[in-house]
This record gives C-alpha cells, sequence and structure tokens, in this order.
C-alpha cells in the first residue's frame, strides 16, 4: 500500500490537558502509524523534549509563534486563512499569486471546499481543506481527483462528521490518490475516526498499522476527556466483541469471521460472550466452555431457563460473577 499521512488532530480540543497525559497520547497515537500530532504551541511548550518534533504539527496564530519555533525541527506547521494573512498580509486561498507569498508554511486551512479550485501548488504548501459533508452524496471520486489535480499531490482534506460519513470521506479520497488525512480519536470534534481509517486500511488492503495498543489510549482519551466513551463505537469500543444471542453465539464459534470483519486482538481487545435472555442452549454451552466449566446435558436446560428470568428481571445481560453463582446454584441442587 503507498505512503499514507495521517495528521491526528485531536489534542487541538484539549489544550489544557496534563503533560503526562498529552506525551501518552502522542507516544501511543504515533506508534499506531499516525504521521504526526497536532497541537497548539500553549501544549507542545509543555512537552517539548519528551517527543520526536519531527512528529509534531504546530497549529500557529501569529507570525511570532512561528518566528519562535522555526528552528526546532517541527515536522511541520499549520494555520487557518486569516492566521496567514496576518502574518504575511495576504489571502493564501484568493489566488496563485497569494500562495507564492505563504514560505514554508506547510498547511493552510481553508474554509469548506464549495467549489472547484483553480491554479497549481506553489513552492512548499500543502493546502488543507475541511469540510466535506455532502460530498458523499453526489461524484465523490470526480470530486478528490479534482482535488488532487488542482492544489497537487499534497493537498490534505480534513472531512467533518455531521453527516456521518468522515471516515467514508477520509478513505475515499485515499483511493481517489490522496495521500494526506486529518483525523481525530474516535471522531472527537467532528472529524473522521483515526482507528477506523487506519483498520480499514488494515483490512482491506493488508496495511500495518499497530491498534495492539488501542485500550489503552481509549483510557487516556477518557482521562482527558472526563467522560466516558460509547462501548459500540467502531473499532475502539469495549463492547464490539460482546455477543449473546444463540445463533449469533453458534455462528462465533464456529467460525468468527461470519460475525467479525477483524481479529479483536488486531485492536487489543478479546470476544466475550454474555448471557442473557436472548441466549439459548449453544450459548449457555459456548458460556461454559469459555469459563472452564463442564457443560452438563442435564443443567443446561435449567441454567438457560434461570439465565433468562433473571436477565429479564434484572434488564440486561448477566455478568460472569452472577452466571457462575446460578451454575453452582443449579450444580448443587442436582
Amino acid at each position: 500500500m503507498k505512503n499514507i499521512s495521517i495528521t491526528d488532530v485531536t489534542l487541538m480540543a484539549l489544550p489544557q490537558v496534563s503533560q503526562k497525559a498529552a506525551l501518552d497520547f502522542c507516544r501511543l497515537t504515533l506508534g499506531m502509524g499516525a504521521a504526526f500530532v497536532e497541537m497548539p504551541p500553549v501544549l507542545y511548550r509543555r512537552i517539548e523534549g519528551g517527543i520526536d518534533p519531527r512528529n509534531i504539527s504546530l497549529r500557529i496564530s501569529s507570525l511570532d509563534e512561528y518566528v519562535h519555533f522555526k528552528g526546532r525541527g517541527l515536522g511541520t506547521f499549520s494555520a487557518d486563512k486569516n492566521a496567514i494573512k496576518s502574518i504575511f498580509g495576504e489571502n493564501p486561498v484568493g489566488g496563485t499569486e497569494d500562495r507564492e507569498t505563504c514560505g514554508d508554511i506547510t498547511a493552510i486551512l481553508s474554509a469548506d471546499y464549495k467549489e472547484k479550485p483553480t491554479g497549481s501548488n506553489q513552492r512548499n504548501i500543502a493546502f488543507r481543506l475541511c469540510g466535506f459533508e455532502e460530498v458523499m452524496l453526489g461524484d465523490y471520486s470526480l470530486t478528490f481527483s479534482a482535488l488532487i489535480k488542482s492544489f497537487g499531490k499534497d493537498i490534505c482534506i480534513d472531512p467533518y462528521d455531521a453527516r456521518y460519513t468522515a471516515a467514508a470521506a477520509a478513505l475515499e479520497f485515499i483511493y481517489s490518490g490522496g495521500t494526506n488525512v486529518c483525523t481525530s480519536f474516535c471522531g472527537l470534534g467532528g472529524h473522521a475516526a483515526t482507528e477506523q481509517l487506519m483498520e480499514s486500511f488494515n483490512v482491506m488492503d493488508d496495511a500495518h498499522y499497530n491498534l495492539t495498543d488501542l485500550p489503552r489510549l481509549r483510557a487516556v482519551c477518557e482521562s482527558m476527556t472526563r467522560r466516558s466513551l460509547p462501548g459500540n463505537l467502531p473499532v475502539a469500543g469495549r463492547s464490539i466483541f460482546v455477543y449473546e444471542s444463540g445463533i449469533h453465539a453458534d455462528g462465533i464459534g464456529k467460525n468468527p469471521v461470519t460475525y467479525e470483519p477483524f481479529d479483536p486482538v488486531s485492536v487489543g481487545a478479546s470476544r466475550i460472550l454474555a448471557v442473557g435472555k436472548h441466549s439459548g442452549r449453544a450459548a449457555i454451552r459456548q458460556k461454559l466452555l469459555e469459563m472452564g466449566l463442564m457443560p452438563i446435558d442435564g443443567l443446561l436446560t435449567s441454567l438457560n431457563e434461570e439465565v433468562r428470568v433473571l436477565s429479564e428481571k434484572r434488564g440486561r445481560g448477566l455478568s460472569d460473577d452472577e452466571f457462575l453463582g446460578l451454575y453452582n446454584d443449579i450444580a448443587q441442587r442436582n
């Protein structure tokens, strides 16, 4: 697979996180395979020296910041079009002449793309275009090919997730010939989800993004945001490999790929069979084997019935301790 540059912008929304959390986040995200982690100067000052600066994209907002950090070996700078105008006295998005004034700023955030741009990329500039909420409703391949032709192969896009298509847009941009995308962990801030894009490439193109530390990264992110991430999030959700229903359990037991597009181990997870009101004898048998217990035929029917009753009463699937308690009670009675 061709080289792809993923810039994670999660920390742009969390400039006040602790030094340790920011360093942990950077190390884990870069360890998965991201090329850059983007952050504001106020945060970079706290972690400088702890991360290779070549993996940092610094979002500057003034000429003073650009001059201050320019000689420190940073991987790239980014700035929105208003900041670029204030720094260089020109609007770089307006036309080719303006773009040429931007020196070696290597990323420019434009407004949402609305029309096919004209002109060509000049000097050491990579344009970043944001938005694309509607792009998947039309001929997205044609749109992305036109952008790459107009702005050059180094163009970067940052799809927004207002219509829940950001990851798809980022994926299709790469398949249209693009190489640079912006993402955020679990799509925080309304971007394409870093881990979803990486695992998509792993599954479809045999890429080698290493997502085995995903649970650690999820814990760091939950610590930084002070809220739990939904358990059903694609790729990163802690509950996505929990299964219950009888036919589901039977299918998993016979051939996991029937229901799973990728191995749980590849994202640091494990398969968990939850028993509840939808579980049948096959699920109960599988759960007993999973827990190292003997699935005695004479007990399966009674155990299955009591699992259903208790699950209905509590309005949820049963924990392993609850299931084990039912098993022991029935075993003692028999």
